[in-house]
């Protein structure tokens, strides 16, 4: 079974900031994950595998609307031929074009797709490289038990501020 890294393995997630193919607006990770947790691919329009994978996280950003960040980060296409593909394909997840590489080079992609899972504390919880046809089984549950750190940590933050004397 799929699960989140241990604690002790999880590492700081790389920033980048990279702009979305649709609406041109900036997508900055680090602020990005203050919210909720974050979700993304590295994907091709050419990448039968991806192709696989996207429908699959597009399901799971309706499913997560509002608690989990989904996006697509295409670094082998051009804007145009993505924002052709996404509409041919009906996905209203957020496409980032990286053709500088940016984020590809500070994730070390060598093959596509791959999959990483950011927690609000700014760590990777879980990333994987290529497709895995039991992804809509398992993905739910990591996001879900990355949901609950986040909630499980928050509280703590809450609470702790409600009964720290103040001087």
């Amino acid at each position: 079974m799929q699960t989140v890294f241990p604690a002790d393995e999880q590492l700081d997630a790389p920033d980048f900031s990279l702009h979305d193919v649709k609406t041109g607006a900036a997508t900055q990770l680090s602020t990005a994950v203050k919210t909720r947790p974050v979700v993304f691919s590295f994907w091709a329009t050419w990448c039968g595998p991806c192709n696989q994978e996207l429908p699959l996280l597009e399901a799971l950003s309706k499913k997560y609307n509002g608690r989990v960040s989904f996006y697509g980060i295409n670094s082998d296409d051009d804007p145009a031929t993505i924002r052709k593909f996404i509409a041919a394909k009906g996905f209203t997840m957020p496409m980032l074009e990286d053709s500088g590489k940016i984020a590809s080079s500070a994730y070390s992609v060598q093959g596509i797709p791959r999959l990483v899972v950011v927690g609000t504390d700014g760590k990777i919880k879980y990333q994987v490289d290529g497709f895995d046809p039991d992804e809509d089984q398992f993905l739910p549950t990591i996001l879900d038990q990355v949901l609950a750190e986040n909630n499980k940590t928050g509280f703590s933050s809450f609470f702790s501020g409600l009964f720290t004397r103040r001087s």
